[in-house]
């Protein structure tokens, strides 16, 4: 018998505002991420959520909640979503650092990539993940992600040239690895 989910996805809300605030501003949270960090003000992460929280057709961007208390420890996106060639690039973070290898990323994952394939029936979901970011190359790879490419060089973190890895699954490969 399998345990449910601890964990939970929800649409961000405008009431996610304190803590996305919180999370972009976290350099500790960007040391491990593609993206660049820079310093968002309020009203710039009013104004990002705004956007994110408008129903879309190219943009599926989510808040990852425990269950059953529902708070919010991170977020989970699929954009942009390609819907005549049918794929979607995937961007997941835990941002309370207390949450952070245990687990709810995995789980947050499987339930997206669940919405990506059924609900959305996609064809293939793809990321981007630093090289050096061993943990959550091994959760990919345990999600069934297998590596696509290699950019070398790709990203400047704290005065270094960093690779960055393409990684990717298809629909065939999820159905093997749910569970």
């Amino acid at each position: 018998m399998t345990t449910p989910p601890q964990v939970h996805l929800r649409a961000l809300d405008e009431g996610d505002l304190e803590r996305t605030l919180r999370w972009h501003n976290d350099p500790d949270l960007y040391r491990t991420l593609v993206d660049d960090f820079r310093y968002v003000s309020q009203g710039a992460e009013r104004q990002w959520l705004a956007m994110r929280t408008v129903y879309s057709m190219s943009e599926v961007n989510l808040a990852i909640c425990l269950s059953p208390s529902a708070e919010h420890i991170g977020n989970i996106y699929l954009r942009p979503i390609n819907l005549i060639s049918r794929n979607a690039s995937l961007g997941i973070f835990i941002g309370e650092k207390v949450h952070r290898g245990q687990g709810y990323g995995g789980q947050a994952l499987r339930e997206v990539l669940k919405h990506a394939f059924g609900d959305l029936e996609l064809e293939r979901v793809f990321l981007t993940v630093l090289t050096d970011n061993l943990n959550a190359i091994r959760l990919y790879e345990k999600r069934g992600f297998k590596t696509e490419g290699r950019m070398r060089r790709h990203v400047l973190k704290n005065g270094e040239f960093k690779d960055v890895l393409v990684m990717g699954i298809l629909r065939a490969e999820f159905k093997t690895t749910e569970g």
